[in-house]
């Protein structure tokens, strides 16, 4: 288990439970980079498929490792229907890229990456990246009370 002290070290790690796009059982991985900036890589395909478990989970592990900086939406937020938004990252190579989060009709999150299956987020996208994955599940959550 992570704990809060190991992951503000640098080469710290955790991963998350989900399914790659063909429905096989996976893994996200989450690592504390040296310069504090936080990878995270999903499986082959660069679609990561969580349940709500699986999504509050890996909200968690983001704000494990983002503790004294934590953003979320107001409690005033319901969503009706489905969600998708974009968060911004970088790639491997650190070019500019996003991570889509889309929910489903089957009550699934599922998290895209760039190409290459690595985000790496500053501090502020990390942060950004735990609160759209908030709003999905509540998204899911809604959905699910209205089915």
């Amino acid at each position: 288990m992570l704990t809060e002290f190991d992951a503000g070290r640098s080469g710290a790690t955790t991963t998350v439970a989900c399914l790659d796009v063909s429905h096989r059982r996976r893994e996200v991985l989450v690592e504390q980079l040296p310069d504090q900036r936080v990878m995270v890589v999903v499986p082959p395909g660069e679609v990561a498929d969580l349940d709500t478990a699986e999504t509050e989970r890996l909200r968690e592990v983001l704000h494990t490792f983002a503790p004294t900086q934590r953003v979320e939406p107001t409690s005033g937020v319901t969503l009706w229907g489905p969600y998708s938004g974009a968060v911004p990252c970088c790639d491997a190579i650190g070019r500019p890229r996003a991570v889509t989060v889309v929910t489903t009709r089957l009550g699934r999150v599922k998290v895209a990456a760039p190409a290459g299956a690595v985000a790496v987020f500053a501090p502020i996208g990390l942060m950004s990246f735990g609160a759209t994955l908030r709003l999905a599940i509540g998204a899911v959550r809604v959905e699910a009370a209205i089915a």
